[in-house]
């Protein structure tokens, strides 16, 4: 990335993108049977809906169709942008939505032990809360709501 003909959303997204790589890897969830067996299940008209490069506005790059820590990268950083239920809403299809809310539904419950041992000291934990308010979301979209 030349840093200078890159612009600040660029390297936000890049960030988050690469963050989630490093807490993938922290929490091992290439063990997860759930993730694991939900990454073969996805289908192509998902993984190029939530790719970074379709799912951002001004987006670039994105591949989680190669394995599951892909898959989470991508996922989690699509997650964490500003305007994610207007997204949502303009790029989920009923059948994404639904896979959609499945992806987040299995990642809140897959993180849901780790991250509330790793951080039993703090009261709420933010990302499993946007897990299950995307997880909604996305089961209204996928209800055609």
């Amino acid at each position: 990335m030349d840093i200078s003909e890159t612009s600040y959303d660029e390297v936000k997204s890049t960030a988050r993108h690469e963050t989630s790589h490093a807490l993938f890897n922290h929490l091992q969830l290439n063990n997860s049977r759930p993730f694991n067996e939900l990454h073969k299940r996805l289908s192509p008209d998902f993984f190029k809906t939530i790719a970074e490069a379709n799912w951002e506005t001004n987006g670039f790059g994105g591949h989680p169709q190669d394995n599951t820590t892909e898959l989470f990268a991508s996922f989690m950083n699509g997650l964490m942008i500003d305007d994610l239920e207007t997204t949502m809403r303009a790029k989920l299809t009923p059948a994404t939505a639904a896979e959609y809310a499945e992806t987040a539904k299995i990642l809140r419950e897959v993180l849901s032990k780790p991250l509330k041992t790793q951080n039993d000291r703090f009261e709420p934990i933010d990302i499993l809360e946007k897990l299950t308010e995307a997880e909604g979301l996305a089961r209204q979209i996928a209800a055609g709501e």
